[in-house]
Order: structure tokens, then C-alpha cells, then sequence
């Protein structure tokens, strides 16, 4: 099952492997910010604690929200989507560590979303609980 958001940026989630002993999944991302005026690209693997979705599926729900977060087990990919004065925003923090640990590349990026491109994120999320 996939994940796609197409605006403000390019952000693909594919569920790849369930782990039934520590509740959790692997998921590959794909993010494109080709749209801005210089691009990155972030392509990778993660694993989350399903409770940590679950998690964050729960404080989309709630209408008075401020803040929704996830985090991966290594804490190398954060997305957050944010309320602050009645305007939403969305935040990932990725960070890549080499194999030795003796590079370190990090990006943060926040983009800004009207109502319709927060809604179609929630309902993006939701669909991919199904799947888990």
C-alpha cells in the first residue's frame, strides 16, 4: 500500500515489511522537492512502532490538535503537521548516517498548507492504517 502526497512536494510511503515481535513496520520513502527553486531528493528505508503510528493516526482525529508527530525507531525521520495560528504546516526532519557514522547529512523542511492539501494528507494517512 502506498502513500502519496503530490503537493507541497513529492513524499512516497510504501509499506514493505510487518515485524509481528516488535510491533512494527518498514517503510520506503521517496521525497521530491523538485517543485521549489532548488531540488532534493531523500530516498530511503525506515522502521516505526506501529504503536507510534497508531499514535499519531489518534491526534490527527482529535479536531483541536495542535500537533501530530511521528517518529522512526532511530529517530532519522520526523514528520510533523502542525496548527499554529489557524494555519497548517507540514515538518520533516530526515537525517542520513553513513556507515561509519563519519558523515552525516540532515534536511529539514516545512512547507505551509491550505486546508484542502492538509485534508488530503489526513486522508492519505488514513488510508495507509488500513493496510497495517
Amino acid at each position: 500500500m502506498d502513500f502519496l502526497i503530490n503537493t507541497p512536494f513529492k513524499l512516497n510511503l510504501n509499506v514493505i515489511e510487518l515485524d509481528e515481535h516488535l510491533p512494527s513496520m518498514k517503510l520506503f520513502f521517496d521525497l521530491d522537492t523538485s517543485n521549489m527553486k532548488n531540488e532534493l531528493k531523500h530516498i530511503g528505508e525506515i522502521w516505526m512502532e506501529t504503536k507510534e503510528y497508531d499514535n499519531f493516526l489518534a491526534s490527527l482525529g482529535k479536531k483541536n490538535s495542535i500537533k501530530s508527530e511521528f517518529n522512526s525507531i532511530d529517530n532519522n525521520f520526523n514528520l510533523i503537521l502542525s496548527k499554529e495560528n489557524n494555519e497548517f504546516f507540514i515538518t520533516l526532519n530526515i537525517r542520513s548516517i553513513g556507515v561509519f557514522e563519519t558523515s552525516i547529512i540532515q534536511s529539514h523542511i516545512r512547507f505551509k498548507l491550505n486546508d484542502s492539501e492538509y485534508s488530503n494528507i489526513v486522508e492519505e494517512f488514513e488510508k495507509l492504517k488500513i493496510y497495517i
